[in-house]
């Protein structure tokens, strides 16, 4: 199973999407009863939101990180002496994130 189907605020949220009447029956409901199934969807999205920020977030500071340590190789680089298939190993290295 994939991490979005195993945590709590998916499948919270799937709960409430598969609750929501079809369009044919919403249309035929008082405006009370929209009301109420528009505040189940929004906490629906809500759910779905805060999830997608926290599963995002990570893999973002992660990209920032090896950016980082890119700019730290190339600042450090003398383009004069040092071998440039060496830094671009080392790059690539970082990039693919088979270097901490």
């Amino acid at each position: 199973m994939s991490p979005a189907a195993d945590d709590v605020r998916v499948q919270e949220a799937r709960s409430r999407i598969a609750a929501l009447p079809h369009d044919t029956e919403l249309v035929g409901l008082g405006q009370a009863e929209l009301v109420g199934w528009v505040a189940r969807m929004h906490g629906a999205a809500q759910l779905l939101d805060a999830f997608v920020r926290d599963a995002v977030v990570p893999v973002e500071a992660e990209d920032t990180r090896r950016l980082d340590r890119i700019r730290v190789v190339l600042a450090r680089f003398d383009w004069e002496h040092d071998d440039r298939q060496l830094a671009l190993e080392e790059i690539e290295r970082i990039a693919d994130g088979s270097q901490p």
